[in-house]
């Protein structure tokens, strides 16, 4: 049986990559743009014919650090010893960590016999015209470490920015949806908004939260978790169709009754990483958050936030 050699294409984005300094799309940097750019390396290489391609995406990863899925899954191939050779359209692709991605090139992979190939900076492991300890790749990487960190730090200004303009950055909590017309904006989803209700105002009537997790259970409302949002499309929330009982708890109901969103408020950064390329985060104080009112129709006012939760 003939032995069959297999070459990776990997491919990473994140959202910082897909964005120019000026804030224009980089289609460069896309997913469908480095497969292309590897498929035609690939091609034009007489040396790779006898590989078999497969490939592997991390598409919404960063990276400064390799807790990526795809990621991962490739190395279990590779110890495995199913895939002999990782093209990267860059070394920026593989990682942004210098010191992380010159232990691959000089030592991981020549342990497992795998041969790396970076199209754009024209390094190809098996030739003998250098190493990955040669200046020009250690420099390459180090500016790349160097500049993804710059590109955090620019990233969390911008976001900064939006947040002062009362523009909301996360994931629309239960009752609300993200506005067709107005970006990064609430508005109002009728069903999630009537549970809302019904909770503070149970609250505000005196009711615990185990009491009122029993009443949403025995009345069977949807949780957060079973109303999805019909994205771009504008249309209202709907329950999705699973055969698993999903029921409220303790911890659901004090999230809504805590969520200071449901004044009207547009509210980001309750946490932050703990480094600036990290992905550890802690919890902000409500000082450190960035708090606009007035952003977006109230579900509840000030004075029943401030109530229902005593």
């Amino acid at each position: 049986m003939k032995y069959k050699r297999v070459l990776a294409f990997y491919i990473r984005l994140s959202q910082e990559d897909l964005f120019k300094a000026n804030g224009e799309m980089d289609e460069s940097a896309s997913v469908s743009h480095q497969r292309d750019l590897l498929r035609y390396a690939y091609n034009s290489r007489q040396d790779l014919s006898g590989y078999e391609v497969t490939e592997f995406v991390d598409d919404g990863y960063s990276g400064t650090n390799f807790n990526r899925p795809a990621f991962r899954k490739m190395m279990e191939e590779v110890k495995r010893g199913k895939i002999q050779c990782i093209m990267v359209k860059d070394f920026s692709r593989f990682a942004r960590n210098f010191l992380d991605a010159g232990e691959y090139l000089e030592q991981i992979f020549p342990f497992l016999g795998v041969r790396f190939i970076s199209v754009n900076d024209h390094y190809d492991s098996d030739t003998k015209e250098g190493t990955a300890g040669d200046w020009d790749v250690v420099f390459k990487n180090f500016l790349y470490d160097l500049y993804s960190k710059d590109l955090s730090k620019k990233t969390t200004a911008a976001k900064r920015s939006k947040a002062r303009k009362g523009e909301y950055l996360g994931k629309a909590p239960i009752g609300y949806v993200r506005s067709k017309e107005r970006k990064n904006q609430l508005e109002i989803e009728p069903e999630g908004a009537k549970i809302v209700r019904f909770i503070f105002d149970m609250a505000l009537s005196g009711h615990t939260i185990p009491e009122i997790v029993e009443m949403l259970n025995q009345a069977e409302m949807p949780t957060p978790g079973t109303l999805t949002e019909k994205k771009y499309k504008g249309k209202q929330m709907t329950v999705r169709k699973n055969t698993t009982v999903i029921c409220w708890q303790y911890n659901m109901v004090w999230a809504i009754l805590k969520n200071r969103v449901y004044t009207g408020a547009c509210i980001n950064f309750k946490r932050s990483k703990t480094a600036s390329c990290g992905t550890h985060t802690k919890k902000n104080e409500v000082e450190e958050q960035i708090i606009v009112p007035g952003c977006h129709v109230a579900i509840v006012t000030e004075e029943e936030f401030e109530q229902a939760f005593k």
